[in-house]
């Protein structure tokens, strides 16, 4: 019988956001050790709230998680590198922004890719201004569909045809 592990410790970058209820929020993460995460963090939202800095999109974070119910929750978070002048950049907040959406899009929830976190926090650092021409390296390791459906990079092509 497999080894279920209730609580791990993961270097993620934090995609999105959206409030959950009165004081959480869900978080959706991209690691290399776990691919596509969905985790809730408890009372972020509320003023006393260590984690909320943290936990911003954009953000490489080394985290905590313990296996709830039924999604990952965090329990301690840190952030690796804040990517303050990324935020101070609206161009710069459209490329990542365009980046992570991509991202989000084209690839399944705990699939495993090291080298599209690679291409992320790449093209999320202050000297990448270039980030959605280096955007198709995400899709190039990006997990083909189940069955019967093209791989992101087709999807893309398609996409981009207009069928």
């Amino acid at each position: 019988m497999p080894r279920v592990e209730h609580s791990i410790k993961v270097e993620a970058v934090v995609l999105r956001h959206s409030d959950y209820g009165e004081a959480d929020r869900l978080l959706t993460l991209y690691s290399r050790e776990q691919g596509k995460l969905r985790a809730i963090a408890k009372g972020v939202r509320k003023m006393q709230s260590r984690k909320a800095g943290h936990l911003e999109p954009f953000t490489q974070v080394a985290l905590m998680l313990a296996k709830g119910h039924d999604m990952w929750i965090v329990t301690q978070a840190e952030a690796i590198e804040p990517l303050q002048p990324l935020r101070e950049d609206l161009t710069r907040i459209g490329y990542a922004g365009y980046v992570v959406e991509l991202l989000d899009r084209f690839t399944y929830e705990e699939a495993r890719t090291g080298r599209s976190i690679n291409c992320c926090r790449d093209t999320q650092t202050p000297c990448a201004g270039r980030g959605c021409l280096r955007a198709g390296a995400l899709l190039r390791d990006a997990p083909a569909g189940p069955a019967g459906f093209p791989s992101p990079a087709v999807r893309v092509r398609r996409l981009r045809e207009g069928n």
